[in-house]
C-alpha cells in the first residue's frame, strides 16, 4: 500500500470520527434546548454514568483482537473463546454496577434501563469495528462509526417535528439508535 493511499484512509477515518462527534454534539445541543433544566440534568447524569462505566465492558478486548488477529491469518484461534468468556464476565460486573447505581441514584428507571442498552450496543459495535479493521473493510467501519449518531439525530429531529420530546422518548431514541444493524 503506497503512502498516498494510506493518507487517504487516514483522512477518511478522521472525517468519519469528526462527523460522528459533530452529530453527537448537535444532538446534545438540541436536547439542551428542548429539555427543562432538571430533565436535561437527569438525562445527562445517566449518559455520563453509562459512558464512564462503558470501558469496563470488554476492557479493550476489541483492541486486543485487532492487535492479535492482524498479526496472523488465523482468525479462529483458541484465544477467541477465552476472550468471549472474559467479555461475558466483564459485562456481568458492569450489570451489577448498574444495578447498585439504580438503587442509589435513579429517579426514572425506565429511562435509565433504556439508556443502559447503549453499553451492550457499544460493546457490539466495537467488536464489529475491530473485525472490519482486521479485514480491511474501511467502508463498513465508517458506516458503523457514523450510523449511530446519524440515526439518533434524525430521530430526535423527527420527535421535534412531532413536538414529543420527553426523557422517556429520548431514551427510547437512544435505545433504537444504539443498534445500527
Amino acid at each position: 500500500m503506497n503512502v498516498p493511499h494510506k493518507l487517504i484512509k487516514l483522512l477518511y477515518f478522521i472525517i468519519a470520527s469528526m462527523g460522528a462527534a459533530a452529530l453527537n454534539f448537535l444532538t446534545q445541543i438540541i436536547l439542551a434546548r428542548e429539555f427543562s433544566l432538571s430533565e436535561f440534568g437527569e438525562f445527562n447524569t445517566y449518559i455520563t454514568f453509562l459512558n464512564m462505566i462503558s470501558p469496563l465492558v470488554g476492557m479493550g478486548l476489541a483492541n486486543y483482537w485487532i492487535r492479535e488477529y492482524s498479526k496472523s491469518d488465523n482468525h479462529g484461534n483458541s484465544s477467541l473463546r477465552g476472550s468471549l468468556i472474559f467479555l461475558g464476565l466483564s459485562l456481568l460486573c458492569v450489570l451489577f454496577i448498574q444495578f447498585f447505581y439504580t438503587i442509589y441514584n435513579v429517579k426514572n428507571f425506565i429511562a435509565f434501563y433504556l439508556l443502559s442498552i447503549i453499553l451492550l450496543a457499544q460493546c457490539f459495535t466495537e467488536l464489529v469495528n475491530s473485525f472490519n479493521l482486521i479485514e480491511d473493510n474501511i467502508n463498513k467501519y465508517v458506516l458503523w462509526r457514523v450510523l449511530t449518531p446519524l440515526l439518533r439525530i434524525l430521530l430526535v429531529i423527527f420527535l421535534l417535528i412531532l413536538d414529543n420530546i420527553s426523557l422517556i422518548t429520548i431514551s427510547f431514541v437512544y435505545f433504537l439508535s444504539s443498534f445500527p444493524i
